[in-house]
């Protein structure tokens, strides 16, 4: 049987024009393109509001291990911003850092769901490829031959 929240999600999705890769009675994958490349986003029912995910490559066993600066920065992006925010999720046996929303589902139309989703994905990506910058600037210089 189709729950409330699948037949919400997929009428969002559809009129969205997001593609919906997995889906179950309390959650859903949905694919976001961002620059070409489809990210995935999680979202997750929770009695009528909706958490939307954007997993990033920061992972730890302990969330003691992450830098300190960086948590800083994301707490400082917290306190200004005024939708969204830097979280730490559990994920198997590690702390991810992760991009959250969340928001009523009887206050999404499709243009605010549209928007959620492009903006969750969005800044766990900015956040990803900041660090894929920093661990390229932190190579030793390729020799040719």
């Amino acid at each position: 049987m189709t729950t409330t929240f699948e037949r919400r999600l997929r009428s969002l999705a559809r009129q969205s024009e997001l593609i919906v890769s997995d889906l179950h009675a309390d959650g859903a994958t949905v694919l976001v393109d961002v620059d070409g490349t489809f990210k995935n986003l999680y979202i997750t029912d929770y009695d009528g509001v909706w958490e939307f995910a954007g997993y990033t490559m920061l992972s730890a066993e302990d969330p003691e291990d992450f830098p300190q600066q960086l948590l800083l920065m994301l707490l400082a992006h917290n306190s200004t911003a005024k939708r969204g925010f830097w979280s730490i999720a559990s994920l198997a046996d590690n702390s991810v850092v992760v991009y959250m929303h969340n928001m009523p589902a009887n206050l999404l139309t499709a243009e605010e769901f549209r928007e959620i989703c492009g903006t969750v994905v969005r800044q766990a990506e900015m956040l990803n490829d900041a660090v894929r910058r920093t661990e390229e600037a932190s190579l030793p210089p390729q020799v040719n031959d």
